[in-house]
């Protein structure tokens, strides 16, 4: 730039400051006391003053040069004590809090630059570099325009303003898209198709050895890259929304463990003088009010997300608020509004809330030295929510050098693992496909069909207080005995975490039991006595293995599938439901050859039952995924199959029948059915479309004189009400803060069994289905009054369904049986009721075809003496609007993948973010879960 601030030519050249005055000043500047500054500055006389500012300013400049970034922050704050007029200074120190990625202050100091000197260009070319780094492009380009009229000959500012324009036109993009009539694609981006109507771009590839790899934001391909960026910050909204449930989770999972650990905190608070405490994962405020209840002078509570943040400060604030009222009782009614609300923030002033990404902590969050740091971010991969990062910065920025760490120290376990399956039949090319993740991926091996090839070895020994432990490991070689010949797929790895010297917790299936990581590697088979070279990283991020012997050749993978198949393939009680309902089937039939069209039947289990039976001639089995279909082909292939099996790869409505006068012509299938099998099925029964599905065949297939034999033939939904709510947490209320992120506006989906809820009332039918005759123009209406059967909050229903596969056989999702069926559970949240027994709710339940939705008669309820409508709030308005702006953007963001160039410009960023989420400062789930949409759903 080479404009001038105001003033700046009219200041004759500075000296150099004498001895004495560095000396005088120093004393100062040492203190860190801003009083002692301004009293130093105030006995100096003027030229002496402009010396000194000068100086801090030059010496701001130095630290900048050096990327030592706090204490540049420092001495420009210091030097603007002394002059607070300086549009410079503040100009220099907005540009070191963009570098910091402080943007709040950033834009600040840009601000307070520009209303100094309205006619010096650098102010507005900052404000527009901190708006630009915020993605705000629109915003920025004003600015840029302002620096370039008052400077035409700015390079700077104009490759600015180009960039600027680009990012807006790429929003303006999205926001076009968005606004689209249901149904029409957007004008300008039209898609650019192959000659199948697929679209014309590079699908996303994984390689395992790309987990090796390391990417950041650091990287060119992220720096120059927009959709890179905007991509970023997508899933940073994305995992802002997704935060609320995470807690959730969280907490149903690892309250124990989290407790344990405060309990360790308050030991260590009460045998250090004037402890100061920083917790980093509140655990909803839990925390800070147990660091607080053990005297701590101050407890930080640091929470990522904006919404993690907003239920610890909301339940350390009614807490609080509690313990106030118990120690002053009815003197608060005394008070007035605005000074009982100084009243609860002076209570609670030894709790201070920090909202930002705990691997980039500095002073200004944390503006003192502390002596415990608590860490509460479990994940069943260990590194995947930043300890390391975490840890290293709080002892860069805060930590004294003799601070606790909560945990204390980590020890880390691995075995080789070959992935088995429950299911009859042979299942090596579903297996092996699907194997691998883009990220670690989680593993219950007391659930997970298995088989361990190694006993479990050490691999890392990580020591908080032992900084050399804590960085990266490259390739660490371990010689493990093969106890068992199998296939290698991957490693299990789990870890044993030390909340003190002498107290540690384990996520080991054999121990309190939990989650474990898997970590795929190209699969390879291993012989019992012989011994395995196992290679072992991390990059403080995530844990990657290798062998030393791997075949040279890393495979590809362009296409995974959805969980719930992985599961469904395991699932003996559903498996054996369908057998026997086919073999009573075929054996009504003996003597008579048979055809069945199995629809939506990956992986080809059901249909491989089917067509062992004597009497089937042919099998047709549906599937509309195209890498699904051709994976169904392999399979039916290894089990010998392949003649009687005829897969299809569409979609169930869009079969195409000829009989046998239309042989000559191409169709799908030349025969009538027989048998039709149903294999596609939700929550909620109905959500996959089995009523469309059921109506197009009675259409299609059915004559007045042969009705082809459904299984299953129909179907009964179930439900029951029951309290799901948070109440307290080691006798802290967070309820009211947690239950309206319950809430979702449909139906959800709900493990009972594992999860902590109190039933309300009997099972009671909703809905019976017939196959054979109801479908969506006969769409059923049920009002059903519930008898209360205990007192509590009805807080949500929750539904499942029975399968009739035929006249004897069964196949029910319910929680309240022993097996454990792969489909889980539908819930629906409801506004609460306060509830006793002798009440009934009138429930009004409505099938939308495939959605069922629930209701409450209110007004019924009117004058009960055993139900109170409670008035508490269901969901977060906030939240809400918040979450259908993001789904506008989705919708967006899906038109412009239409476009090649965009398409895998999005998908390529979305995969290096999945693999190392970490490093882009995004929870590991929500990364993955967007990435993998490309390698499941790819047609």
């Amino acid at each position: 730039m080479a404009g001038k601030a105001k003033g700046a030519e009219n200041r004759a050249p500075m000296k150099e400051l004498d001895d004495h005055l560095v000396d005088q000043m120093k004393e100062a500047v040492d203190s860190g006391s801003e009083h002692k500054l301004r009293e130093a500055f105030k006995n100096l006389p003027k030229d002496a003053l402009q010396q000194a500012v000068e100086h801090l300013k030059k010496s701001g400049n130095d630290h900048y040069l050096k990327e030592q970034y706090k204490e540049a922050i420092d001495q420009y704050s210091l030097a603007l004590i002394g002059d607070r007029l300086d549009p410079k200074i503040y100009c220099n120190r907005s540009l070191v809090f963009l570098k910091m990625q402080k943007y709040t202050e950033a834009i600040a100091d840009a601000e307070a630059c520009i209303a100094l000197d309205k006619d010096w260009a650098k102010g507005y070319y900052r404000k527009g570099r901190v708006l630009l780094a915020q993605q705000k492009a629109a915003e920025a380009k004003p600015y840029f325009k302002k620096c370039i009229e008052l400077e035409p000959s700015n390079r700077d500012a104009k490759l600015a303003f180009s960039e600027a324009e680009k990012m807006a036109a790429m929003m303006d993009q999205f926001i076009s898209a968005a606004n689209q009539e249901p149904g029409r694609p957007p004008a300008p981006l039209q898609p650019e198709l192959d000659e199948t109507g697929q679209i014309k771009a590079d699908k996303p590839k994984f390689w395992v050895n790309m987990a090796e790899k390391s990417y950041h934001p650091e990287n060119q391909w992220y720096k120059h890259s927009i959709v890179a960026k905007g991509m970023q910050r997508y899933l940073e909204t994305q995992c802002n929304l997704f935060s609320p449930k995470a807690q959730l989770a969280a907490l149903d999972e690892y309250t124990n463990q989290m407790l344990i650990a405060g309990k360790v905190m308050q030991e260590y608070i009460k045998a250090t003088s004037s402890a100061k405490v920083v917790v980093v994962g509140s655990g909803a405020g839990v925390l800070p009010l147990m660091a607080s209840e053990a005297r701590a002078s101050v407890a930080y509570s640091v929470e990522h997300y904006h919404y993690e943040s907003q239920i610890s400060r909301s339940v350390v604030a009614r807490n609080k608020y509690t313990q106030m009222r118990a120690e002053f009782g009815a003197r608060l009614q005394e008070l007035t509004q605005e000074q009982l609300k100084s009243k609860v923030a002076g209570f609670a002033s030894d709790i201070r809330h920090v909202n930002r990404d705990p691997r980039q902590l500095e002073y200004t969050d944390i503006p003192e030295k502390c002596n415990i740091l608590v860490v509460n971010r479990p994940h069943y991969s260990l590194l995947g929510t930043g300890l390391m990062n975490i840890v290293q910065n709080a002892q860069r920025t805060f930590l004294t050098d003799d601070a606790k760490i909560v945990p204390c120290k980590v020890k880390v376990y691995a075995a080789g693992l070959q992935l088995n399956t429950t299911c009859p039949y042979l299942m090596r090319s579903f297996v092996e496909t699907y194997s691998w993740s883009l990220n670690v991926q989680p593993i219950d091996l007391r659930t997970t069909p298995h088989k361990l090839l190694t006993k479990p070895f050490q691999i890392f020994e990580f020591v908080m207080n032992d900084r050399k432990s804590l960085e990266p490991v490259e390739r660490r070689q371990f010689t493990v005995p093969v106890e068992t010949t199998g296939i290698l797929h991957g490693f299990v790895y789990y870890y044993e975490t030390f909340l003190s010297e002498t107290l540690s917790i384990s996520n080991c299936a054999l121990s309190r039991g939990g989650e474990q990581a898997l970590y795929y590697i190209n699969a390879r088979p291993v012989q019992m006595d012989t011994e395995l070279q196992v290679l072992v990283s991390h990059n403080k991020s995530r844990i990657t293995f290798d062998t030393a012997h791997s075949p040279s050749i890393s495979v590809m993978h362009e296409f995974c599938c959805p969980e719930w198949m992985r599961n469904m393939v395991n699932d003996t009680t559903r498996t054996e439901a369908y057998s026997q309902a086919i073999e009573h089937y075929c054996h009504t039939r003996s003597g008579e050859e048979v055809t069945v069209l199995s629809l939506c039947g990956s992986p080809g289990v059901i249909a491989m039952v089917a067509a062992q039976q004597m009497n089937v001639r042919k099998v047709y089995v549906t599937e509309k995924v195209q890498h699904l279909a051709a994976n169904m082909r392999e399979v039916v292939a290894d089990n010998g199959l392949s003649e009687k099996i005829t897969v299809i790869n569409k979609e169930p409505r869009n079969l195409e029948f000829g009989w046998e006068e239309y042989q000559h012509q191409h169709y799908d299938l030349h025969e009538r059915p027989d048998c039709i099998i149903f294999e596609l099925f939700d929550c909620a029964c109905v959500g996959e479309g089995v009523l469309y599905y059921s109506k197009f065949i009675r259409n299609a297939v059915n004559t007045p004189r042969k009705t082809p034999t459904l299984i299953p033939c129909g179907a009964t939904i179930k439900g029951c009400l029951v309290q799901l709510r948070s109440t307290k947490i080691h006798g802290y209320d967070v309820g009211p803060s947690l239950n309206i992120y319950r809430w979702q506006p449909d139906m959800g989906v709900v493990d009972l069994k594992s999860t902590n809820f109190k039933q309300l009332s009997d099972e009671f039918e909703i809905f019976r289905y017939d196959f054979y005759q109801d479908g969506p123009d006969n769409l059923p209406h049920a009002e059903i009054a519930v008898p209360i059967i205990a007192e509590g909050i009805v807080s949500a229903i929750v539904v499942w369904f029975d399968l009739q596969m035929d006249a004897e056989t069964t196949y029910s999702t319910s929680p309240f049986q022993d097996c454990n069926p792969h489909i889980k559970q539908g819930i629906t949240y409801i506004n609460e009721l306060k509830v006793s027994p002798g009440a009934r709710v009138p429930l009004i339940a409505v099938n939308k075809g495939a959605d069922i939705v629930f209701s409450i008669d209110e007004n019924a309820l009117r004058g009960s003496p055993f139900v109170t409508i409670l008035p508490l709030p269901r969901l977060d308005p906030a939240w809400r609007e918040h979450a259908q702006k993001t789904e506008e953007l989705t919708k967006s963001l899906q038109s412009r993948m239409q476009v090649a160039s965009e398409f895998k410009a999005i998908t390529q960023a979305a995969l290096k973010m999945a693999i190392q989420p970490t490093n882009f400062g995004l929870d590991p789930q929500i990364a993955t879960k967007f990435c993998n949409a490309f390698f499941t759903s790819v047609q």
